[in-house]
């Protein structure tokens, strides 16, 4: 017993020296791929020459300081990904009639070049735009997008021919209200994609009130506690282009927050998918999914609705990924200043626990006001980072605060294994461009392997970041086609096997604040040249296995055929070659 228990103990050592060398290694691998990390695209060259307008008239309305929202979809099927950019409207009107508040549609042209299609793809918008989902609710094989708007909201449908047709009254998705952001999830695993829209507060234009200091003549934006929270809603898709409001029925209607973000996944690996809800200074919600087309809000019990002391933050946006890469989708959430980034790890027993502080996160973000927040990662090495744009709310913070401003830079945090740490120098000079950010969306503008991000700052000019540190290491992108699951796989489940290990990815397009993103799957490999083995969960319950896929390509894979088609992912250099 005595031989057998050193055995053991040097066993142990062993394996906890190999983790040591392991976390050393990827932290040194960090600090050298950080000469050049995103430049930022100028709209001369882009045609992206968007310019988000909140309408303002000097009446302090609620509705203009919350920006507005952006997609990454490939609406016409060229295998590039498309700009799709939310914008407000005319007050008191709510008036889209000046070009200057249209929403915009960008087509990709290649080579980070985009021509502004709005008038013929007919989606300039309705009203006082917000957020927007982009997916394929109706699997006809064509993405659509859903608008949210502060009063009703818009579905266009995707006609396949390059023009979208509004649709939203034959599908009952008007909704109404001031609603945020939205996600696209198939809840009861039917093979239709339903639809979540959180909503905000209960606010009227002409019931505004007088906040700031009067005495002084400072009139400021009111904080949201003054109103009282909305209720959001849960619409299932009925399969015949139609939707049915089940809010009450489903379990949504029974509390009410404050939602600004939205993200879905299986926290709880039961198999069917959950929705967490960031709330403004009303605790978060989690909605598990019972699978009766009921759900229980979970909150509380998982440890997610409140901070470490038991006070509700003020949320903004949120993400599920598996940042520490033991199977568990685990929590990011955006909040307000003071209150720093919020990092949920899962256990893996339907309970989170709050590592913001021990992670780094709370250190780095402190001082900030954030919005668009997702794990991405943004160096190819096979850990999730952490991108959060931000920006306060008041105008006039610096009155207040004068330690404070309105403008503010982006974060980038780098998982360095046991901690995050914020990547700082000459190479972040796009992310200390200090502006009013609001929404964000991630995927592969270039189809280069990298992850490049698009930001859309509150009445301000969008931002185009080009990814230039990803493609110094090995990546692949997997676009998954459902056939009994919902066409756009979301809820799908994928494990990737190779040398360093297993990384855990779902299919889903809602995440960040107000935005939508990439749906294809971003797989980081660092050196490694191929994945050994990919296990794909579909919805439907359809486990299919894979072997051998080459870094350097985009995988087609579908649910019934397997891998359908793989193209060369563009390197770096390739793209920077073919620009001059």
């Amino acid at each position: 017993m005595l031989r057998l228990s050193h055995l053991m103990w040097a066993m142990l050592l062993a394996f906890l020296l190999w983790k040591e060398i392991g976390v050393l290694s990827h932290t040194a691998n960090k600090s050298r791929m950080t000469s050049r990390l995103f430049s930022q695209m100028p709209p001369e060259e882009t045609g992206v020459a968007f310019r988000h307008a909140n309408g303002a008239m000097g009446e302090k309305e609620m509705i203009e300081t919350m920006g507005s929202g952006c997609a990454l979809l490939d609406y016409d099927n060229d295998g590039k990904l498309d700009i799709y950019l939310v914008n407000g409207a005319g007050l008191p009107s709510l008036s889209k009639r000046e070009p200057q508040y249209f929403n915009r549609l960008y087509r990709n042209e290649g080579n980070f070049r985009f021509s502004d299609v709005t008038s013929t793809a007919g989606v300039a918008g309705n009203g006082y735009g917000m957020g927007v989902t982009a997916a394929d609710y109706d699997n006809d094989g064509f993405t659509d997008l859903y608008v949210t708007n502060f009063g009703s909201n818009q579905l266009l449908r995707n006609g396949g021919n390059g023009i979208f047709v509004d649709v939203t009254a034959e599908a009952g998705l008007g909704a109404g209200g001031w609603s945020t952001s939205a996600a696209f999830f198939d809840y009861d695993r039917d093979g239709n994609l339903d639809l979540y829209v959180c909503r905000y507060l209960e606010y009227e234009l002409e019931k505004q009130r007088y906040c700031g200091q009067p005495e002084l003549g400072w009139r400021s934006y009111c904080l949201p506690d003054l109103f009282p929270p909305a209720s959001d809603l849960l619409f299932r898709n009925n399969g015949d282009g139609s939707f049915t409001d089940v809010s009450l029925e489903a379990g949504m209607a029974r509390v009410k927050g404050k939602g600004l973000g939205v993200t879905v996944s299986d926290f709880d690996r039961d198999g069917w998918i959950d929705i967490f809800v960031a709330n403004d200074r009303t605790r978060n919600f989690l909605f598990r999914n019972k699978g009766n087309r009921t759900f229980e809000e979970v909150g509380l019990q998982t440890g997610v609705a409140l901070s470490t002391d038991g006070v509700a933050r003020a949320g903004m946006g949120t993400d599920f990924g598996d940042f520490d890469q033991d199977g568990w989708p685990d929590l990011v959430v955006s909040n307000f200043e003071t209150e720093g980034l919020a990092l949920f790890r899962n256990q893996g027993s339907r309970f989170f626990r709050d590592e913001s502080g021990e992670r780094g996160l709370m250190e780095a973000s402190f001082p900030y006001v954030g919005f668009g927040v997702r794990f991405m990662d943004y160096d190819n090495d096979g850990w999730l980072d952490v991108f959060v744009v931000n920006g306060h709310i008041l105008d006039d913070i610096e009155r207040y605060k004068p330690h404070m401003t309105y403008t503010q830079p982006k974060l980038l945090l780098r998982n360095e294994g046991r901690r995050f740490s914020p990547v700082r120098g000459a190479s972040t000079n796009s992310l200390a461009n200090l502006t009013v950010g609001r929404g964000a969306a991630f995927g592969d503008l270039d189809n280069d392997g990298t992850i490049d991000v698009v930001i859309s700052n509150n009445n301000g000019p969008c931002e185009l970041l080009r990814n230039d540190v990803g493609s110094r290491q090995n990546a692949l992108l997997l676009k998954l086609v459902g056939r009994k699951s919902n066409r756009d796989a979301f809820g799908t489940r994928v494990e990737v096997r190779f040398r360093k290990g297993v990384h855990t990815l779902e299919a889903k397009g809602a995440a960040s604040y107000l935005s939508s993103n990439d749906p294809r799957l971003h797989v980081g490999l660092g050196a490694a040249t191929q994945v050994d083995e990919v296990k794909i969960h579909w919805p439907s319950g359809k486990l299919q296995t894979l072997t051998v896929l080459r870094a350097g390509f985009l995988y087609e894979i579908s649910e019934d055929k397997g891998v359908i088609q793989s193209l060369r992912l563009r390197s770096q250099r390739e793209f920077h070659l073919q620009k001059t």
